[in-house]
């Protein structure tokens, strides 16, 4: 599995953890030992965060899904009967996806202490301005850029959502770290809707986010919830 994620992924860090007593004859200790292996993992990891629960014992996946749902990491899962990376639902109603929520009233208004001190600062542009899409035979739109256009006007750390072919490099149905910034240095994060060969789009999302943790949690909280939608 190591040489699988180095050599078809190219992942330049893999490491494998055992979960110590995990067999056909589980007992609660094991998968509490699994819990609490996944908690600490979570914490010392550098970047974003997420689960993946295919595979392993039906309660390994359970557990996965408990421990994401109460530190707010999204928990994904692979079914063969569906195209695109199932994103499993917070179990709890009042936990959110781990986005810094207190902001000040627009972006402009942001300082240099405020983005050191991770504030999530709100977008100042008009909500119907956000979505900046032109007509272009480039690109077609899928059924599900109705539902995502919506997703993205109402979270209001989106500043802007322009076409970008660069982000046909995100997996399909989901969202990844764009390797560029806007030029004033805030995050940008790439969204890539396929429904077959001829009918794809490719967006930037245009953040209000200038820290590592605004870029971890921001695409944290959109892979989840685009992953309910697509």
């Amino acid at each position: 599995m190591k040489l699988f994620f180095e050599r078809e992924l190219g992942q330049q860090q893999v490491s494998l953890v055992p979960l110590p007593g995990i067999d056909y004859e589980l007992e609660g200790s094991s998968l509490e030992r699994m819990a609490e292996l996944l908690k600490q993992l979570a914490e010392s990891a550098k970047g974003i965060v997420t689960f993946a629960a295919t595979g392993g014992f039906k309660a390994q996946a359970m557990i996965m899904a408990v421990v994401g749902s109460q530190l707010g990491i999204p928990v994904c899962y692979i079914h063969e009967q569906y195209k695109s990376l199932v994103y499993l639902p917070y179990l709890q109603p009042e936990v959110q996806p781990r986005i810094p929520r207190a902001g000040l009233p627009d972006r402009a208004s942001g300082t240099e202490s405020d983005r050191a001190s991770g504030t999530e600062s709100f977008s100042g542009r008009p909500r119907s301005e956000v979505i900046q899409l032109q007509v272009d035979s480039s690109h077609h739109r899928p059924r599900s850029w109705v539902k995502v256009e919506k997703l993205l006007r109402d979270i209001p750390w989106v500043d802007l959502v322009r076409y970008d072919p660069h982000a046909y490099s995100a997996p399909k149905n989901s969202v990844k770290a764009a390797n560029r910034k806007t030029e004033d240095g805030r995050h940008i994060l790439w969204i890539h809707l396929h429904q077959s060969q001829d009918i794809h789009l490719a967006v930037r999302v245009e953040t209000t986010g200038y820290t590592p943790e605004h870029l971890e949690q921001a695409a944290a909280e959109l892979r989840e919830r685009l992953g309910r939608l697509v």
